[in-house]
């Protein structure tokens, strides 16, 4: 049994196990929690995602044996486009040629003639009628910058597609919500096309600029009315910031080599002026991104209360760390880890942890990278590393506080924090 694998101190017997198995698998079991008594009983979970949930893409990669991996990185951008479905239905059959243009029906014996039915001077396929037919090249002449205009028109048309639907949502080259702008353009260009062609009562609708800025802005109006941020919630600083005085702040984070699939992790606690309490860094074995924050957390956990602090804020980049302990998110729900974890907040202390960007986690960044350097024997920090000195003392000199005055009991699923307030006498 996996329960006669664990020494009386909770941990794995590694003596017992490693001379069974290979050293990957043995990195692999060292990031997964020890089954424990007061632990929940197993619970079934799916295999072939992270999050040990199931999907229909993960069961159809595994049944046809596709690696997931090497899926191309444009569906991804399709898929998460604010537009339409029937728009990234028809950029899925754009990007794979598979649209009924006339040089495909007359391929198929469907028509007489390969030839445009609007200007009848060329070749209808998908590049004549989304960039040098007439209708199209009027529209891209008063959306693209003149300057951009050739190199827009001539470029081979795959990567044509790829560029303009893969670019930032900001991008300062042809306008903001470029992306999605491009995609619905592309798609009233086409369904203009159609109307024309098999429409026995087609008559030209409004300009296709003016229809397509409205419905891109409604999409996007639609999406931000989805993800309104609650009245009660705190925007989370860019910049770190000293905690409120009385409380010390914890950072981690973590990171897994996307070669070896090998995580580390890293964390710190800072007392209310900045200074350097503790840190900790360390591989991990080998398990996936959000494995690896879980576990971050659960060490920071107990390094704050093992060393006696009672109020304590902690931060992260990982959102959906905050998600899970919100139970807004199924992703290793049932896991002994996150069992774990929550068991830990439950403890007799004043506890807040919080999502807060990329560039407020810095110094957790370079701990947890720093982690692969070392032996999976735990490794802490009583004072900072030399190469951490000049980001320690910015951080500290920036003179900015956490705005956290008074914590209650909150478990909001709109909120980017987790707080707890169990002190008693609060």
């Amino acid at each position: 049994m996996v329960s006669d694998m664990v020494s009386t101190s909770g941990a794995w017997d590694w003596p017992r196990i490693s001379p069974l198995l290979p050293q990957e698998v043995l990195e692999q079991i060292a990031a997964i929690q020890p089954p424990q008594g007061w632990l929940d009983s197993d619970t079934p979970g799916w295999r072939w995602t992270v999050s040990r949930q199931f999907t229909t893409a993960s069961a159809y990669a595994f049944i046809m044996d596709i690696d997931l991996s090497s899926i191309d990185p444009i569906w991804n951008k399709v898929w998460s486009l604010s537009i339409p479905q029937r728009v990234k239905t028809f950029l899925w059959l754009t990007i794979h040629n598979r649209n009924l243009t006339n040089a495909e029906r007359f391929r198929r014996h469907l028509t007489s003639s390969a030839l445009c039915d609007v200007c009848g001077g060329a070749m209808e396929d998908m590049d004549h009628i989304l960039r040098h037919c007439r209708s199209a090249r009027g529209l891209w002449s008063r959306v693209v910058p003149p300057v951009f205009l050739s190199d827009f028109l001539h470029m081979p048309f795959d990567e044509w597609l790829r560029n303009n639907i893969g670019r930032s949502i900001d991008t300062p080259l042809y306008g903001p919500r470029w992306e999605a702008r491009f995609a619905v353009f592309c798609w009233l260009l086409w369904k203009d096309r159609c109307s024309a062609v098999l429409g026995s009562d087609y008559s030209p609708k409004d300009d296709i600029l003016f229809r397509g800025n409205r419905l891109v802005d409604e999409c996007f109006q639609g999406v931000a009315n989805k993800l309104m941020v609650s009245r009660h919630e705190q925007a989370p600083t860019p910049h770190w910031c000293l905690p409120t005085p009385g409380w010390v702040k914890g950072n981690m984070d973590a990171a897994v080599n996307t070669n070896t699939g090998q995580a580390a992790i890293g964390g710190l606690l800072r007392d209310d002026c900045g200074d350097w309490v503790v840190g900790f860094t360390w591989p991990i074995g080998r398990c996936s991104v959000l494995v690896a924050e879980l576990w971050a957390l659960y060490d920071m956990l107990h390094c704050a209360w093992d060393r006696g602090f009672r109020k304590v804020l902690i931060e992260t980049d990982c959102l959906e760390v905050i998600r899970i302990l919100q139970r807004t998110s199924p992703s290793l729900s049932n896991t002994g880890l996150v069992a774990s974890i929550m068991r830990l907040t439950e403890h007799n202390w004043e506890l807040v942890i919080r999502h807060v960007p990329r560039s407020g986690n810095a110094l957790a960044d370079r701990l947890s990278k720093w982690g692969h350097l070392y032996s999976p024997e735990s490794v802490m920090l009583d004072y900072p590393p030399s190469f951490l000195y000049a980001l320690v003392n910015t951080d500290k000199g920036s003179g900015l506080r956490d705005p956290i005055m008074v914590l209650e009991w909150q478990r909001d699923a709109n909120a980017a924090c987790f707080n707890l307030r169990t002190d008693p006498g609060g």
